[in-house]
C-alpha cells in the first residue's frame, strides 16, 4: 500500500521509484506475488498512472483520494506500507501506516528517517535497486513484517503520538521561559 499527494516534482519521483522498483521485482520470478493499493489523488495523476502503467493492471489499483476517517481501514487490510518519500520534510503517512502495525519502506531523507520507527521499517538508498531489495526482503519474510509492524505501532504510541509531542511542547517553552 502506498498513500501519497499526486503531485510533480518529489512525489511524482517517488511515484516513479516505487514503479520501477515493483517492476524490477516482476523480473524476478522468485519473489511472491504481490499487489500494490494506491491511495491518493492530484494534479499529477496522469502521470502517476503512467508511471505504474507498465505493471500488470491485476496488480495495481488506484483507488483516489479517500476520507481521512476510511484511511485505518485500508492500512489495516495491507501487508506493508512503501513510498520512497523522496524530499519529504516530515511524511505523517509513515506515522500513519506504523500505528496500523505495518512495516514500512522508505528512503532515507529528513522526513522518512524522523518517522520511521528504528527497526519498524527498511530505509534505503533511493535507488530502483535497493528499493527493490527492501521490498522484496519484506514480501518474502512474513515473521519480518510482523516484528517491524509491531516494533513501528509501538514507536508511535511511545514516540510520537500526540500526548508525546504535547508534553515535549511543555517541556519546551518551560526552557525558553514561556510557560
Amino acid at each position: 500500500m502506498t498513500v501519497a499527494m499526486m503531485r510533480v516534482a518529489d512525489k511524482l519521483d517517488s511515484y516513479r521509484l516505487l514503479a520501477d522498483a515493483l517492476g524490477r521485482l516482476l523480473a524476478d520470478r522468485a519473489t511472491p506475488p504481490w499487489r500494490l493499493l494506491v491511495v491518493g489523488d492530484g494534479p499529477a495523476r496522469s502521470a502517476v498512472e503512467q508511471a505504474l502503467g507498465p505493471l500488470p493492471a491485476d496488480r495495481v489499483c488506484l483507488l483516489g483520494a479517500v476520507e481521512p476517517k476510511a484511511l485505518p481501514a485500508y492500512y489495516l487490510g495491507a501487508d506493508l506500507f512503501a513510498f520512497p518519500g523522496i524530499g519529504e520534510d516530515a511524511g505523517l503517512v509513515y506515522l500513519e501506516a506504523a500505528a496500523a502495525g505495518l512495516p514500512v519502506v522508505a528512503c532515507h531523507g529528513p522526513g522518512p528517517s524522523y518517522m520511521v520507527a528504528p527497526g519498524g521499517g527498511l530505509l534505503t538508498a533511493p535507488t530502483t535497486e535497493a528499493f527493490a531489495e527492501a521490498l522484496r526482503t519484506l514480501l518474502e519474510k512474513s515473521e519480518e513484517r510482523r516484528r517491524m509492524g509491531e516494533t513501528g505501532r509501538r514507536f508511535v504510541e511511545t514516540e510520537r503520538s500526540l500526548e508525546v509531542f504535547r508534553d515535549r511542547l511543555r517541556q519546551g517553552f518551560r526552557r525558553v521561559g514561556l510557560s
